[in-house]
């Protein structure tokens, strides 16, 4: 929950003592992006924020598409995690720009 802002605040609006009491949000958390994104996010955010790894380390980011990271990082930055997608977006665009 520390890791994502965005929940974090959300859950702090609901019970500011929630670290240390049981704490059972009832109101959904929206984000407004397509699930794919967000699920990509949710699934690799703790991978992604160590910057001591190779980039073979970071197989399931290598096959993107533009369009796919634009969206990754659309949610990335919604919900306050964008710093942990960095060096993928580096990467990327390491691999794939080509000087004419």
């Amino acid at each position: 929950i520390n890791k994502i802002p965005l929940v974090e605040r959300a859950i702090n609006a609901y019970n500011p003592d929630w670290k240390t009491t049981d704490t059972i949000v009832k109101t959904p958390l929206v984000i407004p992006f397509a699930q794919k994104g967000g699920k990509f996010v949710l699934d690799n955010m703790l991978k992604y924020q160590t910057l001591n790894k190779k980039s073979v380390d970071f197989e399931e980011a290598r096959n993107k598409t533009f369009a796919e990271y634009s969206e990754i990082m659309d949610v990335a930055h919604h919900m306050g995690c964008l710093l942990c997608f960095d060096y993928g977006i580096i990467k990327w665009l390491c691999d794939n720009i080509r000087i004419y």
